[in-house]
Parts: C-alpha cells; sequence; structure tokens
C-alpha cells in the first residue's frame, strides 16, 4: 500500500530521472496508474512515448538527464515527427539555455525553454540559412560509420559537430525573434472583461456620479419614474 512517504518518493524521482519515472509507469497495471501517479490518461501516453526504447537514440537520454532536462524538455524532445527532429530538439533545447536571474531556480542554473516557446524556436531555426542545411546533415549522417558510437547510438564527434552547427546562430538575436514572435501570438483564453458593480454609487468617480443622476432624471421626465409620483 502506498503511504504519503512513498509518493513522495515517486514526485523526487520524477524529478531526478523522467526516463526512470516513465517505466514505473508502464510496469504499473493500467488500471492503478491514476491511483498511484495521480496522471491523466493523456500524460501517461506520454510517458509511454518516453519508455519506448525506440523513440530515442542511446545515449540522448543521458545527455538530458546529465543537463538536468526538465519534463516538458523530455516530452517535446520525444514527441519529434522522426528521430532527425528529434535530435534537433533535443540540440537547440540545449543550445537556447540562458542564464538565470536568480540562483537556484533551476539545477542547471539555465532556463529552458517554454512549451509557448518551443514550436517558435524551431520554426525559426528550419528557417534560417543554416537551419535547413543542419537538418539534413542530421538525416545524412546519425547512420554514418563514422558517427556510429558502441552502444547503436551517436558518437559524441556527431554531438560536437551538430553544437558547432547550432552555434553559427546569434543567441541574442534568436531569442529577440522567438520573443518577438511569442507576443504576437493570439492568446488561448484571452481574460473576460468584467462588469464592475458598486453597491453604492457615491463610491463611484465623480464622472459617474454625474452620468447616473443624468440618467435619472431623464427616467423620471419620460417615464415618470421620480419618487412621489
Amino acid at each position: 500500500m502506498l503511504t504519503s512517504r512513498s509518493m513522495s518518493r515517486i514526485r523526487t524521482k520524477q524529478r531526478e530521472n523522467v526516463f526512470e519515472l516513465a517505466q514505473q509507469i508502464q510496469d504499473t497495471p493500467p488500471g492503478l496508474r491514476g491511483a498511484v501517479f495521480s496522471y491523466r490518461r493523456a500524460t501517461t501516453r506520454t510517458y509511454e512515448r518516453m519508455a519506448s526504447a525506440a523513440v530515442l537514440l542511446p545515449g540522448m537520454d543521458k545527455i538530458l538527464l546529465d543537463a538536468h532536462a526538465p519534463a516538458h524538455v523530455v516530452r517535446w524532445a520525444c514527441w519529434g515527427k522522426y528521430m532527425p527532429n528529434r535530435i534537433l530538439r533535443m540540440g537547440l533545447a540545449l543550445y537556447v539555455r540562458r542564464e538565470l536571474e536568480r540562483v537556484g531556480q533551476a539545477e542547471s542554473g539555465l532556463s529552458w525553454l517554454l512549451d509557448c516557446q518551443k514550436s517558435t524556436a524551431e520554426a525559426i531555426f528550419i528557417e534560417s540559412s543554416k537551419g535547413k542545411a543542419t537538418l539534413d546533415w542530421i538525416k545524412a549522417s546519425m547512420y554514418k560509420q563514422e558517427y556510429q558510437a558502441e552502444d547503436g547510438g551517436c558518437s559524441p564527434r556527431f554531438w560536437n559537430e551538430l553544437e558547432k552547427k547550432l552555434n553559427q546562430m546569434p543567441l541574442d538575436q534568436f531569442w529577440a525573434e522567438i520573443d518577438r514572435r511569442v507576443a504576437l501570438k493570439p492568446k488561448r483564453n484571452p481574460p473576460k472583461k468584467s462588469r464592475v458593480r458598486v453597491s453604492r454609487p457615491e463610491m463611484l468617480p465623480k464622472k459617474y456620479r454625474d452620468m447616473i443622476r443624468e440618467l435619472a432624471a431623464y427616467e423620471a421626465e419620460q417615464f415618470g419614474t421620480k419618487k412621489g409620483k
């Protein structure tokens, strides 16, 4: 039986190793996953994808864990359409990190892409002069013998070459374009205009009190609503 202490350990494990958490979800019977992990079904499918060995190349999970990548960044990398897209997403997530203003906000000391910035950052890079060429290089080189590691993944030489290609784009200009496009995005849930209700008219500003008096006088003249009639 799970206690509050065991649930606390599960949450701590989620922060430490998202891949181990994904494997724990896979090892738990489907009928018990909601009670044990308190996740929605869609979230469980996301962790199911993370636990699949075919989603990422060997070694990519270690790179993300060593960089203290949060779960939402790992999820974004895993949900790339094809393997080259997942490699590019992981490289971009690592490349565009910025230093935090306050120490202690993240284990790595760097800020990661937010959910509203990820697709925008990927689109900006693909649209750039080096973006399409970098993606084509990933497709052509990821399975080459010279870039293969013993475990079947990509060697450090491959990741070093990818880092050099990503560093060709100035980070300040890249972030400026990301912030500009994110600011232009329409809000999904714009704030609703709320009506201000005041029980005591004397609390309103003078111009509104004058408008209320003029409206009351007009109604009294037209409809005879004045008291005493």
